[in-house]
């Protein structure tokens, strides 16, 4: 009798246990359906965006470098040249404000012996290099600028960057192309799917802007003559991208 009681609170529990577990799976069912029937189609599109725009400051990177047998001296006909390019700038009419040192180093060079000699390298003289970087609001000032500072002892320029001081109204007008390419693209395949554009479930975006250095070697930047050194600024590109993802049904 004992058993019989017992084997009957096994079978009652395990019907409790399945008719719980399929409540739980009937209940979840339509719930699962509905979610189904929420969930709406999507197409993902991107969209680009380029405006060109004349630059209106540049980034002149000059330097002077001087070598000779000890440092000392390279450092002290490096300081000289250095203070008279800076000078040259200011007569020039770069303000004092926009000249700044960007790199200064000193390093030796070495003198290697022959390979049979079994000799290590001496030191035979050492390098100083100082890089002044100059921003030039005038940019029709930059080609005599350049002549200045090469007349005062420049013997590097090195390179010249333009720039767009403020970009924010170009960098929103190629976001509004982008957008307006993105929902071109969107319209298309909605038309050639028969399908209809209900809203937007997201919006990534991503700009940029190309700022194309003009890159002069040391025998261009040592160029002499009554001829002013020519500059051409060209124009800088601001790009924009959106990827964009429209609901449809």
């Amino acid at each position: 009798m004992k058993f019989y009681k017992f084997g009957l609170v096994i079978v009652l529990a395990c019907l409790l246990v399945v008719g719980s577990f399929l409540g739980s799976a009937l209940i979840g069912e339509p719930i699962g359906k509905a979610e189904a029937e929420v969930q709406q189609a999507q197409i993902t599109v991107s969209g680009s965006g380029v405006i060109s725009v004349a630059p209106d400051q540049a980034k002149l990177s000059l330097g002077v470098l001087t070598i000779a047998p000890n440092a000392k001296k390279a450092q002290q006909d490096n300081a000289r040249i250095a203070n008279n390019v800076i000078n040259a700038l200011i007569k020039a009419g770069v303000p004092r404000d926009k000249i700044e040192t960007l790199d200064y180093s000193i390093w030796p060079e070495y003198s290697y012996p022959k390979p049979e000699e079994s000799k290590p390298p001496v030191i035979s003289a050492y390098r100083v290099s100082n890089t002044i970087l100059v921003t030039v609001d005038d940019l029709a000032k930059i080609g005599s600028i350049i002549d200045a500072a090469v007349t005062a002892g420049a013997n590097q320029v090195q390179s010249i960057q333009f720039l767009r001081k403020d970009t924010g109204p170009t960098q929103r007008e190629a976001l509004q192309k982008a957008c307006e390419e993105a929902r071109l693209k969107a319209e298309a395949i909605a038309t050639a799917l028969g399908v209809e554009i209900t809203g937007i479930a997201s919006v990534q975006e991503d700009s940029t802007i190309s700022y194309p250095p003009v890159y002069r070697s040391m025998a261009e930047g040592l160029a002499s003559g009554a001829v002013p050194t020519p500059v051409q600024p060209g124009e800088l590109q601001i790009n924009a991208s959106v990827k964009v993802v429209f609901r449809i049904q």
